[in-house]
């Protein structure tokens, strides 16, 4: 009788341990699932504060005062470019213009060295328009428009500059990608202005294939030749350019965003003393 007594409450024992277990892991869980939306509300609501047009200003700020001058670019610009209907937009307008003076000291009212005297901070409207890149091995900055690719990973038609300290630009390019999901070896460039036939065969086309993706691209020096079909295509009504390959052709049509970058960047390109005299 004893053992059957004892049985029964070792048994009682066992159920009321695997129940207060269950009980306790459930509780476990919800507090966890609790603490886990109650993360992300608060990963949400940082993220509102640090898209906030004042911090942006406010952090831009303390970079310009710590001579953090690409910093303070990136802030201003997404204000510029993100928040035109707040306060802060007109005040990062005028603070990225010192900015870009910090960047480029050749953009002051005494013009840059060498001549250039018309080049001033008020009237370098097409600079602002730019997205500089500075790179430290070669000592340069180099200048393309901001609605311009990012990387080799996107299509894109542009033009791009070079200029090093205080010098005038130079080194004005062509740049052409062509992004495909499969190999696609480009041999030339054929471009349909209004209805009138180009051909463009550049110096070198070069190719990789990154994560599966055939890239291609053509990096060329403008001349007399290259130089009038920008023109063209620029203030064209309609440009179709046909990338000619043993694959076939593949077209696009050259966006109105892809010719207004073309003019900003050759305009750009004059105001940081850049000589269009191509031979």
């Amino acid at each position: 009788m004893k053992f059957i007594s004892s049985f029964f409450l070792i048994a009682a024992l066992i159920i009321f341990f695997l129940w207060w277990k269950d009980s306790h892991q459930n509780q476990i869980e919800t507090e966890n699932n609790v603490l886990a939306v109650e993360n992300v509300k608060l990963k949400n609501q940082l993220g509102e504060f640090k898209n906030n047009p004042a911090w942006l200003l406010n952090k831009a700020k303390d970079d310009f005062s710590n001579k953090e001058y690409w910093k303070a670019k990136e802030k201003l610009a997404l204000i510029i470019y993100k928040y035109k209907d707040t306060k802060e937009y007109r005040e990062a307008r005028w603070l990225l213009k010192k900015v870009e003076v910090k960047l480029n000291p050749g953009i002051v009212e005494a013009g840059i060295s060498g001549g250039n005297e018309g080049i001033t901070e008020s009237n370098s409207t097409y600079i602002l328009k730019m997205l500089p890149y500075f790179d430290s091995n070669t000592n340069a900055t180099y200048y393309k428009d901001r609605t311009s690719p990012r990387s080799k990973n996107e299509n894109g038609l542009y033009l791009y500059f070079e200029r090093e300290d205080n010098e005038a630009a130079k080194d004005l390019r062509l740049r052409i990608q062509l992004v495909t999901p499969h190999t696609f070896p480009v041999n030339n460039y054929q471009f349909n202005i209004d209805n009138q036939l180009f051909s463009f065969i550049p110096l070198k086309i070069k190719n990789d294939i990154n994560n599966s993706v055939n890239r291609e691209w053509s990096d060329d020096p403008l001349n007399k030749e290259l130089y009038r079909l920008i023109a063209k295509i620029a203030y064209s009504n309609n440009t179709v350019i046909n990338f000619n390959g043993s694959g076939g052709v593949i077209k696009w049509v050259v966006t109105q965003e892809q010719k207004e970058a073309f003019n900003n960047v050759l305009n750009a390109f004059k105001e940081l003393g850049g000589k269009l005299d191509f031979k």
